[in-house]
């Protein structure tokens, strides 16, 4: 009698701690909301070619900070200061030509080289298959999937064209022929910095 109680109670803890351990993955969890709040809205990272890339908090509420030199661009995301960065969205879909901006963070990337998202957060966050969508600033570059393994990248690599303004590229991470999926962006390089 005492061992069918003790395997009861074993078998009901497991699948409580299944049950818990669902609710914490679920995108729903309340930690993930709160670490969201607790975030960066808007986060200008610059690459620089021989060194580590640097990053500020531009605005942490979802507006633009309008003091002192930053202020918003209307060319691009009006939360970049800069129509020249590449903008990364958390969230998607873009639809530029319809005026659909995604809600949610931003990451604003300047500058010539490469950014290991898997290395280190940005603003708060870990960006690290998160990004959804994009906006092209000037310079053209390539999203990677995965990390470099002894200098290749495997995995789908997509490249894309600088532009200026609303008519810049910009595009989903929705997986069709030679597009990243969603959540899978690792790693982009620019090529210019301009």
């Amino acid at each position: 009698m005492i061992r069918k109680f003790a395997l009861g109670a074993a078998i009901a803890l497991l699948g409580l701690a299944g049950t818990a351990g669902a609710a914490a993955a679920s995108p729903a969890h309340p930690a993930s909301a709160l670490a969201l709040r607790a975030s960066c809205h808007t986060t200008e990272v610059t690459l620089h070619p021989n060194g580590a890339p640097t990053s500020k908090c531009l605005s942490r509420d979802g507006g633009a900070i309008r003091t002192g030199h930053i202020t918003p661009n209307i060319g691009t995301d009006p939360s970049c200061n800069n129509v020249n960065d590449l903008v990364l969205y958390w969230n998607g879909p873009i639809n530029v030509a319809r005026g659909v901006i995604p809600p949610g963070p931003i990451l604003c990337i300047r500058g010539q080289g490469d950014l290991d998202l898997a290395s280190q957060t940005y603003g708060g966050l870990n960006w690290n298959d998160k990004a959804s969508a994009w906006w092209a600033g000037c310079s053209s570059g390539t999203f990677h999937q995965n990390d470099p393994v002894l200098g290749v990248f495997f995995g789908t690599n997509e490249n894309f064209s600088g532009g200026s303004g609303t008519s810049a590229p910009s595009g989903n991470f929705d997986g069709r022929a030679g597009v990243l999926p969603n959540d899978s962006l690792t790693d982009v390089y620019q090529s210019t910095n301009c």
